[in-house]
Protein backbone atom coordinates (compact mmCIF):
# COMPACT_ATOMS: atom_id res chain seq x y z
CA UNK A 1 0.00 0.00 0.00
CA UNK A 2 1.44 3.42 -0.80
CA UNK A 3 2.50 5.79 1.79
CA UNK A 4 -0.78 8.39 2.56
CA UNK A 5 0.07 11.64 1.46
CA UNK A 6 -0.26 14.46 4.09
CA UNK A 7 -0.64 18.43 3.36
CA UNK A 8 -0.20 20.27 6.61
CA UNK A 9 -2.21 23.80 7.24
CA UNK A 10 0.49 25.71 8.75
CA UNK A 11 4.47 25.67 9.94
CA UNK A 12 4.17 27.37 12.91
CA UNK A 13 5.08 25.73 16.63
CA UNK A 14 2.81 22.81 16.35
CA UNK A 15 3.67 21.83 13.06
CA UNK A 16 7.10 22.27 13.07
CA UNK A 17 7.14 20.56 16.49
CA UNK A 18 4.18 18.15 16.97
CA UNK A 19 3.21 17.08 13.65
CA UNK A 20 5.70 16.99 11.24
CA UNK A 21 8.61 15.02 12.75
CA UNK A 22 6.55 12.66 13.31
CA UNK A 23 4.99 12.33 9.27
CA UNK A 24 8.72 12.36 8.28
CA UNK A 25 9.59 9.68 10.79
CA UNK A 26 7.43 7.11 9.30
CA UNK A 27 8.10 7.18 5.61
CA UNK A 28 6.60 3.54 5.05
CA UNK A 29 3.29 4.92 6.36
CA UNK A 30 3.28 8.85 5.59
CA UNK A 31 4.37 10.99 2.63
CA UNK A 32 4.80 15.01 3.70
CA UNK A 33 3.04 16.11 0.58
CA UNK A 34 2.50 19.57 0.96
CA UNK A 35 2.01 22.55 3.66
CA UNK A 36 0.07 25.38 3.75
CA UNK A 37 1.90 28.86 4.42
CA UNK A 38 -0.42 31.45 3.55
CA UNK A 39 2.27 34.34 4.13
CA UNK A 40 4.58 32.06 1.63
CA UNK A 41 5.93 34.19 -1.78
CA UNK A 42 8.12 33.12 -4.79
CA UNK A 43 11.19 34.55 -2.80
CA UNK A 44 10.24 33.91 0.85
CA UNK A 45 9.04 30.70 2.36
CA UNK A 46 9.83 29.31 6.04
CA UNK A 47 8.07 26.21 4.18
CA UNK A 48 10.39 25.95 1.52
CA UNK A 49 13.34 26.89 3.65
CA UNK A 50 13.23 24.28 6.08
CA UNK A 51 11.92 21.09 3.91
CA UNK A 52 11.89 21.97 0.43
CA UNK A 53 14.58 19.51 -0.64
CA UNK A 54 12.35 16.49 0.52
CA UNK A 55 10.06 17.96 -2.56
CA UNK A 56 8.10 19.04 -0.23
CA UNK A 57 4.66 21.17 -1.89
CA UNK A 58 3.87 24.44 -0.91
CA UNK A 59 0.67 26.35 -1.31
CA UNK A 60 -0.99 29.73 -0.14
CA UNK A 61 -4.75 28.95 0.13
CA UNK A 62 -6.86 26.16 1.71
CA UNK A 63 -8.43 25.42 -1.19
CA UNK A 64 -5.36 24.32 -3.15
CA UNK A 65 -5.02 21.67 0.08
CA UNK A 66 -8.83 20.82 -0.70
CA UNK A 67 -8.55 20.90 -4.20
CA UNK A 68 -6.09 18.46 -4.62
CA UNK A 69 -6.54 14.85 -5.91
CA UNK A 70 -3.25 13.77 -4.24
CA UNK A 71 -3.98 14.78 -1.13
CA UNK A 72 -5.08 11.75 1.53
CA UNK A 73 -4.57 13.18 4.79
CA UNK A 74 -5.03 17.14 5.69
CA UNK A 75 -3.46 17.92 9.44
CA UNK A 76 -5.08 21.10 10.86
CA UNK A 77 -2.61 23.20 13.09
CA UNK A 78 -3.80 26.20 12.47
CA UNK A 79 -5.08 28.67 15.32
CA UNK A 80 -7.94 27.60 17.33
CA UNK A 81 -10.85 30.17 16.17
CA UNK A 82 -9.80 28.36 12.49
CA UNK A 83 -10.21 24.54 14.06
CA UNK A 84 -13.73 24.40 12.83
CA UNK A 85 -13.95 26.15 9.30
CA UNK A 86 -10.99 24.11 8.29
CA UNK A 87 -11.63 20.60 9.12
CA UNK A 88 -14.94 21.48 7.80
CA UNK A 89 -13.67 22.15 4.42
CA UNK A 90 -11.33 19.50 4.20
CA UNK A 91 -14.03 17.03 5.66
CA UNK A 92 -16.30 18.26 3.20
CA UNK A 93 -13.77 17.72 0.17
CA UNK A 94 -13.20 13.58 1.36
CA UNK A 95 -10.29 14.53 2.92
CA UNK A 96 -9.17 12.67 6.03
CA UNK A 97 -8.81 15.15 9.33
CA UNK A 98 -6.15 14.80 11.59
CA UNK A 99 -7.49 18.13 13.87
CA UNK A 100 -5.24 20.03 16.91
CA UNK A 101 -6.81 20.07 20.42
CA UNK A 102 -8.78 21.95 21.52
CA UNK A 103 -10.65 20.83 18.70
CA UNK A 104 -13.50 23.64 18.42
CA UNK A 105 -14.90 25.95 20.86
CA UNK A 106 -18.77 24.69 21.10
CA UNK A 107 -20.07 20.85 21.05
CA UNK A 108 -22.24 21.61 17.78
CA UNK A 109 -18.86 22.44 15.98
CA UNK A 110 -17.90 18.84 16.69
CA UNK A 111 -21.16 17.65 16.07
CA UNK A 112 -21.14 19.00 12.94
CA UNK A 113 -17.57 17.92 12.09
CA UNK A 114 -18.55 14.26 13.15
CA UNK A 115 -21.71 14.35 11.20
CA UNK A 116 -20.10 15.13 7.71
CA UNK A 117 -16.66 13.03 8.60
CA UNK A 118 -19.77 10.32 8.43
CA UNK A 119 -21.21 11.13 5.64
CA UNK A 120 -18.27 11.89 3.57
CA UNK A 121 -16.98 8.37 5.12
CA UNK A 122 -13.36 9.59 6.34
CA UNK A 123 -11.63 9.45 9.28
CA UNK A 124 -11.93 12.55 11.64
CA UNK A 125 -8.97 12.91 14.42
CA UNK A 126 -7.97 14.89 17.29
CA UNK A 127 -4.47 14.87 17.94
CA UNK A 128 -3.79 14.33 21.80
CA UNK A 129 0.36 13.46 21.91
CA UNK A 130 0.07 13.83 25.87
CA UNK A 131 -1.41 10.10 25.71
CA UNK A 132 1.77 9.18 25.02
CA UNK A 133 3.79 10.81 27.61
CA UNK A 134 6.04 8.45 29.12
CA UNK A 135 4.65 9.24 33.13
CA UNK A 136 1.31 8.10 31.92
CA UNK A 137 2.17 5.34 29.92
CA UNK A 138 4.05 4.63 33.02
CA UNK A 139 0.90 4.80 35.04
CA UNK A 140 -1.25 3.34 32.79
CA UNK A 141 0.52 0.44 32.73
CA UNK A 142 0.87 0.17 36.72
CA UNK A 143 -3.33 0.15 36.62
CA UNK A 144 -3.65 -2.37 33.64
CA UNK A 145 -1.12 -4.79 36.36
CA UNK A 146 -3.50 -4.28 39.01
CA UNK A 147 -0.80 -2.47 40.78
CA UNK A 148 -2.96 0.14 41.69
CA UNK A 149 -5.99 -1.68 42.65
CA UNK A 150 -9.70 0.21 44.21
CA UNK A 151 -8.39 3.75 43.60
CA UNK A 152 -9.49 5.92 45.84
CA UNK A 153 -7.98 9.49 44.24
CA UNK A 154 -6.13 10.55 41.09
CA UNK A 155 -5.14 13.71 41.06
CA UNK A 156 -3.28 15.25 38.27
CA UNK A 157 -1.55 18.83 37.59
CA UNK A 158 -0.05 20.55 34.39
CA UNK A 159 0.80 23.77 36.50
CA UNK A 160 4.06 26.03 35.40
CA UNK A 161 4.86 29.09 35.59
CA UNK A 162 4.36 31.87 33.09
CA UNK A 163 3.93 35.73 32.87
CA UNK A 164 2.32 36.44 29.73
CA UNK A 165 -1.56 37.41 29.51
CA UNK A 166 -3.82 34.83 27.33
CA UNK A 167 -6.10 37.38 25.05
CA UNK A 168 -9.45 38.20 25.63
CA UNK A 169 -12.28 36.15 26.63
CA UNK A 170 -14.38 34.26 24.22
CA UNK A 171 -13.51 31.36 21.48
CA UNK A 172 -10.60 28.70 23.19
CA UNK A 173 -9.24 31.80 25.52
CA UNK A 174 -7.97 30.29 28.79
CA UNK A 175 -5.80 27.70 30.15
CA UNK A 176 -9.03 25.67 30.46
CA UNK A 177 -8.98 24.93 26.71
CA UNK A 178 -5.08 25.07 26.67
CA UNK A 179 -3.40 23.35 29.16
CA UNK A 180 -6.58 21.48 30.37
CA UNK A 181 -7.50 19.29 27.61
CA UNK A 182 -4.48 17.37 27.66
CA UNK A 183 -5.29 16.28 31.60
CA UNK A 184 -9.16 15.78 31.14
CA UNK A 185 -8.16 13.73 28.00
CA UNK A 186 -6.30 11.64 29.92
CA UNK A 187 -8.09 11.86 32.49
CA UNK A 188 -11.12 10.14 30.25
CA UNK A 189 -9.07 7.80 28.25
CA UNK A 190 -8.20 6.26 31.82
CA UNK A 191 -11.69 6.20 33.38
CA UNK A 192 -14.43 7.20 30.70
CA UNK A 193 -17.51 9.00 31.16
CA UNK A 194 -18.21 10.85 34.60
CA UNK A 195 -21.19 10.95 36.11
CA UNK A 196 -20.28 14.79 37.69
CA UNK A 197 -18.29 17.34 37.22
CA UNK A 198 -17.60 20.01 39.34
CA UNK A 199 -15.22 22.96 38.05
CA UNK A 200 -13.57 26.14 39.28
CA UNK A 201 -12.55 28.50 36.97
CA UNK A 202 -10.01 31.48 38.35
CA UNK A 203 -7.58 34.31 37.08
CA UNK A 204 -5.76 33.57 40.01
CA UNK A 205 -2.82 36.31 38.88
CA UNK A 206 -5.38 38.94 38.29
CA UNK A 207 -3.90 39.61 34.59
CA UNK A 208 -5.65 40.41 31.43
CA UNK A 209 -9.19 40.12 31.41
CA UNK A 210 -10.69 38.68 34.51
CA UNK A 211 -13.61 36.49 32.55
CA UNK A 212 -10.35 34.57 31.42
CA UNK A 213 -8.96 31.75 33.45
CA UNK A 214 -5.46 30.80 34.00
CA UNK A 215 -6.05 28.16 36.48
CA UNK A 216 -9.00 25.19 37.46
CA UNK A 217 -9.59 22.64 39.53
CA UNK A 218 -12.03 20.40 38.19
CA UNK A 219 -13.05 17.16 40.22
CA UNK A 220 -14.74 14.35 38.63
CA UNK A 221 -16.85 11.74 39.98
CA UNK A 222 -17.96 7.99 38.56
CA UNK A 223 -21.21 6.14 38.51
CA UNK A 224 -19.53 2.40 39.00
CA UNK A 225 -15.70 3.44 40.51
CA UNK A 226 -15.49 5.16 43.50
CA UNK A 227 -12.29 7.10 42.28
CA UNK A 228 -12.25 10.68 42.90
CA UNK A 229 -10.47 12.32 39.73
CA UNK A 230 -8.92 15.96 40.65
CA UNK A 231 -7.73 17.57 38.08
CA UNK A 232 -5.94 21.23 37.98
CA UNK A 233 -3.35 23.69 36.53
CA UNK A 234 -1.93 26.92 37.24
CA UNK A 235 0.44 29.65 35.75
CA UNK A 236 1.16 30.81 39.01
CA UNK A 237 3.26 27.97 40.14
CA UNK A 238 6.15 28.72 41.70
CA UNK A 239 8.14 25.30 42.56
CA UNK A 240 11.55 23.84 41.97
CA UNK A 241 9.60 20.39 41.27
CA UNK A 242 5.99 20.62 39.95
CA UNK A 243 3.93 17.84 40.57
CA UNK A 244 2.45 15.81 37.78
CA UNK A 245 0.63 12.79 39.24
CA UNK A 246 -0.10 12.15 43.02
CA UNK A 247 -2.50 8.72 42.45
CA UNK A 248 -3.31 6.48 45.82
CA UNK A 249 -5.23 3.31 46.54
CA UNK A 250 -5.59 2.35 49.89
CA UNK A 251 -2.34 0.50 49.89
CA UNK A 252 -0.30 1.77 47.25
CA UNK A 253 0.67 4.90 45.06
CA UNK A 254 2.33 6.47 42.60
CA UNK A 255 4.12 9.85 42.83
CA UNK A 256 5.59 11.75 39.87
CA UNK A 257 7.00 15.28 39.87
CA UNK A 258 7.78 16.89 36.34
CA UNK A 259 6.59 17.07 32.62
CA UNK A 260 7.24 14.59 30.44
CA UNK A 261 10.50 15.64 28.65
CA UNK A 262 9.36 14.79 24.94
CA UNK A 263 8.16 18.50 24.20
CA UNK A 264 11.26 20.48 25.39
CA UNK A 265 13.13 17.44 23.87
CA UNK A 266 11.94 18.29 20.28
CA UNK A 267 11.74 22.04 21.24
CA UNK A 268 15.29 22.95 22.43
CA UNK A 269 17.46 19.99 21.59
CA UNK A 270 16.41 19.49 18.24
CA UNK A 271 15.82 15.92 18.60
CA UNK A 272 13.12 13.84 16.99
CA UNK A 273 10.63 10.88 17.39
CA UNK A 274 12.93 8.29 16.25
CA UNK A 275 16.05 9.55 17.65
CA UNK A 276 17.79 6.99 20.21
CA UNK A 277 16.35 8.40 24.01
CA UNK A 278 13.67 10.50 22.91
CA UNK A 279 11.05 10.67 25.27
CA UNK A 280 13.43 8.72 27.74
CA UNK A 281 14.08 10.58 31.62
CA UNK A 282 16.54 10.57 33.50
CA UNK A 283 16.37 8.31 36.49
CA UNK A 284 16.15 11.46 38.45
CA UNK A 285 12.65 12.23 36.96
CA UNK A 286 10.88 9.06 37.46
CA UNK A 287 8.18 8.26 39.21
CA UNK A 288 7.95 6.29 42.59
CA UNK A 289 5.48 3.44 42.85
CA UNK A 290 4.64 2.77 46.95
CA UNK A 291 2.93 -0.49 48.19
CA UNK A 292 1.93 -1.62 51.96
CA UNK A 293 2.88 -5.39 52.20
CA UNK A 294 0.86 -7.76 54.21
CA UNK A 295 3.48 -7.42 56.86
CA UNK A 296 2.31 -4.05 57.05
CA UNK A 297 5.81 -2.78 55.53
CA UNK A 298 5.73 0.34 53.35
CA UNK A 299 8.44 -0.25 50.05
CA UNK A 300 8.88 1.94 47.37
CA UNK A 301 10.38 1.88 44.09
CA UNK A 302 11.10 4.35 40.84
CA UNK A 303 9.47 3.22 38.32
CA UNK A 304 11.60 2.82 35.02
CA UNK A 305 9.26 5.39 32.26
CA UNK A 306 7.60 4.01 29.42
CA UNK A 307 8.48 6.34 26.72
CA UNK A 308 7.84 6.91 22.71
CA UNK A 309 9.49 4.15 20.88
CA UNK A 310 7.86 1.28 23.44
CA UNK A 311 4.55 2.43 22.72
CA UNK A 312 4.98 3.32 19.21
CA UNK A 313 6.38 0.43 17.09
CA UNK A 314 8.66 0.70 13.92
CA UNK A 315 7.23 -2.15 12.80
CA UNK A 316 4.37 0.18 11.56
CA UNK A 317 3.63 0.20 7.48
CA UNK A 318 0.81 1.24 5.46
CA UNK A 319 -0.36 -2.02 5.00
CA UNK A 320 -1.50 -2.72 8.61
CA UNK A 321 -4.79 -3.32 8.92
CA UNK A 322 -7.02 -0.88 10.01
CA UNK A 323 -11.00 -1.44 10.39
CA UNK A 324 -12.67 0.67 7.92
CA UNK A 325 -14.71 2.98 7.50
CA UNK A 326 -13.43 4.36 11.41
CA UNK A 327 -14.23 7.61 12.94
CA UNK A 328 -12.69 8.86 16.06
CA UNK A 329 -15.61 9.74 18.28
CA UNK A 330 -15.80 12.09 21.47
CA UNK A 331 -15.90 10.74 24.82
CA UNK A 332 -15.95 14.28 26.00
CA UNK A 333 -15.69 16.65 28.95
CA UNK A 334 -16.87 19.99 28.13
CA UNK A 335 -16.34 19.24 24.79
CA UNK A 336 -12.87 20.65 25.57
CA UNK A 337 -10.90 17.29 24.36
CA UNK A 338 -11.79 14.29 22.15
CA UNK A 339 -10.87 10.83 23.07
CA UNK A 340 -9.43 9.36 19.82
CA UNK A 341 -11.90 6.43 20.18
CA UNK A 342 -11.68 4.75 16.97
CA UNK A 343 -14.22 2.17 16.36
CA UNK A 344 -16.60 1.56 13.53
CA UNK A 345 -19.85 3.68 12.94
CA UNK A 346 -21.91 0.95 13.58
CA UNK A 347 -20.90 0.43 16.80
CA UNK A 348 -19.86 3.95 18.21
CA UNK A 349 -20.70 5.37 21.23
CA UNK A 350 -20.93 9.04 22.07
CA UNK A 351 -21.21 11.11 25.46
CA UNK A 352 -23.83 13.11 24.92
CA UNK A 353 -23.59 16.37 27.00
CA UNK A 354 -26.93 16.36 27.95
CA UNK A 355 -26.05 13.88 30.66
CA UNK A 356 -23.34 15.43 32.50
CA UNK A 357 -24.32 17.44 35.51
CA UNK A 358 -22.04 20.33 36.18
CA UNK A 359 -22.66 21.42 40.08
CA UNK A 360 -21.80 24.78 41.12
CA UNK A 361 -20.27 25.07 44.75
CA UNK A 362 -20.78 29.02 44.89
CA UNK A 363 -24.40 29.70 44.76
CA UNK A 364 -23.62 33.66 44.76
CA UNK A 365 -21.36 33.80 41.61
CA UNK A 366 -23.37 31.94 38.85
CA UNK A 367 -20.89 33.02 35.76
CA UNK A 368 -19.20 29.72 36.01
CA UNK A 369 -22.81 27.38 35.59
CA UNK A 370 -23.90 29.13 32.58
CA UNK A 371 -20.31 29.28 30.70
CA UNK A 372 -19.55 25.16 31.63
CA UNK A 373 -22.96 24.74 30.60
CA UNK A 374 -23.01 26.42 27.26
CA UNK A 375 -19.61 25.42 26.16
CA UNK A 376 -20.59 21.36 27.07
CA UNK A 377 -24.06 21.61 25.63
CA UNK A 378 -23.61 24.11 22.87
CA UNK A 379 -27.16 25.40 23.37
CA UNK A 380 -28.42 29.21 24.09
CA UNK A 381 -31.39 27.40 25.54
CA UNK A 382 -29.57 25.23 27.86
CA UNK A 383 -27.29 28.88 28.76
CA UNK A 384 -30.76 30.08 29.28
CA UNK A 385 -31.89 27.36 31.55
CA UNK A 386 -28.38 27.20 33.45
CA UNK A 387 -28.78 31.01 34.28
CA UNK A 388 -32.35 30.00 36.00
CA UNK A 389 -30.61 27.18 37.52
CA UNK A 390 -28.01 29.50 39.07
CA UNK A 391 -30.65 32.04 39.94
CA UNK A 392 -32.89 29.53 41.40
CA UNK A 393 -29.67 28.37 43.59
CA UNK A 394 -29.41 31.97 44.78
CA UNK A 395 -32.73 32.47 45.72
CA UNK A 396 -33.70 29.54 47.85
CA UNK A 397 -30.10 30.58 49.66
CA UNK A 398 -31.22 33.88 49.78
CA UNK A 399 -34.62 32.54 51.33
CA UNK A 400 -32.53 30.48 53.75
CA UNK A 401 -30.17 33.63 54.86
CA UNK A 402 -33.46 35.33 55.46
CA UNK A 403 -35.28 32.48 57.52
CA UNK A 404 -32.44 32.45 59.43
CA UNK A 405 -32.29 36.03 59.81
CA UNK A 406 -36.10 36.19 61.20
CA UNK A 407 -35.13 33.22 63.90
Amino acid sequence: MAPIRAAVLGVGFSANVFHIPFILGLPDVYKLHSIMERSATATSSKAKDKYGHLGVKVVTTLEEVTGDPEVDLVVVTVKDGAHFPYAKAALSAGKHVVLEKPVTTTSAEVRELIAIAKAKNVVFAPYHNRRFDGDFLTLRSLLDAGKLPNLVDYESRYDTRADWELGPPGGSAGILYGLGSHIIDQAVALFGEPKTVTAMLLNGRQMGHPDVDDSFIIHLRYANNPVVVTLRSALHSVASHQIRFNVRSKDSSYVKYGLDTQEPQAMFQGMGPLDPGFGAEPESSWGEYGVRGKDGKDTFEKCVPLFFGQAFPSSLSASSPVPQPILCLPSCLLLLCLAPLSCSFSQHTFLSPERILIQSQDPDNPRLLPRLLQECCGSDQRHRDARGYAGARRARHAHHRSRQDQR
